[in-house]
């Protein structure tokens, strides 16, 4: 039975701890890239993209700012 349904406090607690004290895990692979490095330069190309993706212009930007 879990422990909330039970109302035991130490037991829930306990568990709480349990959670908190495991370390998370490292992804090892992302998108078929491996490594601290690979892995870093692929979010930053992402990022950049993604960035990239929208235009811009400068008058629409003053027309969207003023109506805030």
């Amino acid at each position: 039975m879990n422990t909330a349904l039970r109302n035991d406090d130490r037991d829930f607690w306990a568990e709480i701890k349990k959670i908190r004290a495991s370390k998370p895990t490292k992804c090892r692979m992302v998108d078929g890239v491996s490594g601290d490095n690979d892995i870093a330069q692929l979010f930053a190309s992402s990022y950049k993209d993604l960035y990239n993706s929208v235009p811009y212009s400068e008058s629409e930007m003053r027309k969207l700012t003023m109506l805030m």
